[in-house]
């Protein structure tokens, strides 16, 4: 990529140098100034939409690619901080997101570079690059995430922001030794605006559920699921409907997923001790009228929480569990009595991802299937596999879809 196209890019514009046209999606004073300086010549500027910009810078850059020049000689000795690397780096992450991928995979195999993305819950195949730019591609991500470049014999953990089209994303990452070398994966966290409960597909009887739940002045309600089953934001609408009121929010997350605005949010720090525990007692402190707890995942976590919820906080927390029925097992595992539970566990909420199937027939997107209990009156709705029955007779998802995602029990027999 030349330095004009990386210009073009950077601005969001395209050029088109023989009818001498700018194209950009909106006059922009400051913009004009940058144009006109760099280009020193009368151009005409046309208004005109994102996507067809790209499209018509794509066609005036026809040199080759950044994928075409990978074999060469820069490439080959490139180090980390040179810019066929830091190009390339940016592109995989850019290449991610717009293909809405969740996780970026980095895998070292025998002899090559395996390069994998989760889309809506699946691994694709992205790309294989050459085996022997794999050290010089990791060192590039672990400078980002403030990671130690010599260390290859230990997992390690870090983060990074990258700017995508003006918005920034924020980005997990972890490395793993493995056989061939270190594996490294990205989380894509893309700032997201809370959305309602209406807009995250659940019916209006479950939305009556849990704005009820969280009418209530104390006690716990807790979401299960594994990761990536939309725990989170259905945790970040729900408290969109409680900072409507005039109470305290606070969150302890790990990390801090979407900006609630009106809430304190404390992001989790373990190196710095900062721990769930720690920042709850801290929290304790702070007269709080509501608590949203990330994930319970210890003894200390689960006590602080329960105690909290019993002297007149409400507390909503995340839990890794399979199925509704597992979570008072799961708590009684984390130092939590039956008695307890009676007393302060106002419900729970189980629900998967899956894959919803467009009018052509192909999956695009997700939502949520579910099923919930009131631990208190123990009414509960039908069993998340009734519910997605539900959804493949209305053909919003498919019979596969749901094996894929639940796996077979007694009620798909």
């Amino acid at each position: 990529m030349n330095t004009l196209e990386k210009w073009c890019k950077h601005l969001n514009i395209a050029i088109d140098e023989k009818q001498k046209i700018v194209f950009w999606e909106k006059h922009d004073e400051l913009k004009l100034g940058i144009i006109n300086a760099e280009l020193q010549e009368a151009f005409t500027f046309k208004e005109s939409p994102l996507i067809e910009i790209e499209t018509t810078r794509n066609k005036h850059f026809h040199s080759q690619s950044l994928w075409d020049n990978i074999e060469n000689e820069n490439f080959r000795n490139a180090s980390w901080e040179s810019a066929p690397i830091t190009e390339l780096a940016d592109t995989l992450v850019s290449e991610s997101i717009e293909l809405n991928a969740s996780d970026l995979h980095l895998e070292t195999l025998e002899n090559a570079l395996l390069v994998r993305l989760r889309i809506d819950g699946i691994l694709h195949t992205h790309r294989h690059l050459p085996y022997w730019i794999k050290d010089a591609l990791l060192q590039r991500y672990k400078i980002l995430s403030q990671m130690d470049i010599a260390e290859k014999r230990l997992p390690q953990d870090g983060s990074f922001s990258f700017i995508h089209k003006g918005t920034d994303v924020f980005i997990r990452a972890n490395t793993l030794p493995t056989k061939f070398g270190e594996k490294c994966v990205l989380r894509f966290l893309p700032p997201k605006k809370t959305k309602d409960l209406k807009s995250l597909f659940y019916p209006k009887k479950t939305c009556e559920k849990l704005i009820q739940f969280i009418k209530e002045p104390q006690g716990i309600f807790i979401v299960c699921g594994p990761t990536g089953s939309g725990k989170s934001s259905t945790l970040h609408a729900m408290l969109g409907e409680i900072l409507k009121r005039p109470v305290n929010v606070s969150t302890v997350e790990d990390p801090i997923e979407a900006v609630l605005a009106g809430a304190n949010q404390v992001q989790v720090n373990e190196k710095a001790g900062l721990t769930f525990a720690t920042a709850l007692r801290a929290l304790l402190r702070q007269d709080p009228d509501v608590i949203f707890i990330g994930e319970i995942r210890d003894k200390e976590t689960a006590s602080i929480a329960l105690q909290a919820a019993r002297t007149g906080h409400l507390i909503l927390a995340t839990l890794h569990a399979n199925s509704i029925k597992a979570v008072p097992s799961r708590l009684n595992d984390l130092g939590v009595s039956e008695k307890d539970l009676s007393e302060c566990l106002l419900g729970i909420l189980s629900q998967r991802l899956v894959r919803k199937l467009n009018s052509n027939g192909e999956f695009s997107g997700r939502f949520p299937i579910f099923e919930w209990e009131d631990y208190r009156t123990k009414e509960n709705s039908p069993s998340i596999y009734h519910y997605a029955k539900q959804k493949v007779l209305s053909k919003e998802t498919s019979w596969d879809e749901v094996l894929r995602v639940l796996g077979e029990s007694k009620e798909t027999i």
